[in-house]
């Protein structure tokens, strides 16, 4: 593309100011790692599902899309450590 951005079906988390992509086939668990990452208090979530690259001379930054994010409606079956923050959520 001329003004390198892409867009990836990929999940992105933060490491110390780093970003990670998680790229993978739908069903490989991009999803599940993501969760699985958070549970360490060194990262922090960017985005899941969908997120844009950009290309610079110097480096690649992502972030994430403009729609909100996808949480699986048995995340806290499936990880109880986001139970107590899921239960602040307003629907």
């Amino acid at each position: 593309m001329e003004n390198r951005r892409y867009s990836l079906h990929a999940s992105a988390v933060d490491f110390g100011g780093h970003a990670m992509g998680i790229i993978g086939p739908p069903g490989t668990g991009k999803t599940t790692l993501t969760y699985g990452l958070l549970t360490d208090t060194r990262f922090n979530y960017v985005s899941d599902d969908w997120f844009f690259t950009r290309i610079f001379n110097n480096g690649i930054m992502i972030y994430s899309s403009e729609k909100n994010s996808y949480i699986r409606e048995d995340i806290a079956d499936v990880w109880p450590d986001f139970a107590q923050a899921l239960n602040r959520v307003k629907t």
